[in-house]
C-alpha cells in the first residue's frame, strides 16, 4: 500500500497498512465469489472479511483515533468512525446468511467504499496523524494497540 511518506515506520500504522493489505485481498476474493452467484462462499468470505475487519477497526479507534481527534484531526476520525459503523451494518447480515436481496445487491458497492475508506486512511488520515501527533501521543497509540490484546492478524487468516 502506501510508501510514500514515513508513517509506516510507526509501529502501529505498519500494522494498519499490514491489514489493510490483507483486507483487499479478501475483498477481492468476496468480489469473485459474489459475481459467481456462489452465496455459500460469499457468507464465509464475508466472515473472515469481518475477522480482519473487526481487530483493526477496534485499534483504530481506540487507538490511533482519539490521538488523532485531540491533535486536531476530529474530522478525519469521525468520517472514518461513521463508515466503519456503515460496513458493519452492511457485512454482518452477508456473513450471518440472513442479507436481505437489497443487502445481497449492494455489496459489490461496499467493497468498493471500503476500498476507497482504505485509500482515504493510507493517503490521507495516516500522513496527518504522522504530522499531528508527537512522540507521547504515539507512545499512547502505541500502548493501547498493545494493550488490546487482539493480536496480530496472520497471514493465514487472509
Amino acid at each position: 500500500m502506501c510508501e510514500h511518506c514515513s508513517c509506516r515506520r510507526q509501529p502501529s500504522i505498519a500494522q494498519f497498512g499490514a491489514d489493510h493489505d490483507r483486507i483487499e485481498v479478501v475483498a477481492r476474493r468476496l468480489d469473485q465469489a459474489h459475481a459467481c452467484g456462489d452465496r455459500v462462499s460469499v457468507r464465509t468470505i464475508t466472515a473472515e472479511l469481518l475477522a480482519l475487519l473487526v481487530p483493526h477497526v477496534t485499534r483504530e479507534e481506540q487507538g490511533l483515533f482519539p490521538e488523532l481527534a485531540a491533535s486536531g484531526g476530529e474530522q478525519h476520525t469521525r468520517r472514518m468512525e461513521r463508515e466503519h459503523d456503515e460496513f458493519d451494518a452492511a457485512l454482518v447480515p452477508v456473513a450471518a446468511g440472513v442479507a436481505t436481496d437489497a443487502q445481497w445487491e449492494a455489496l459489490p458497492a461496499v467493497l468498493e467504499e471500503l476500498r476507497q475508506h482504505i485509500w482515504i486512511e493510507e493517503f490521507d488520515v495516516f500522513p496527518a496523524a504522522l504530522q499531528l501527533l508527537d512522540p507521547f501521543a504515539w507512545q499512547r497509540v502505541e500502548r493501547v494497540c498493545d494493550d488490546l490484546e487482539l493480536g496480530p492478524v496472520s497471514a493465514e487468516t487472509a
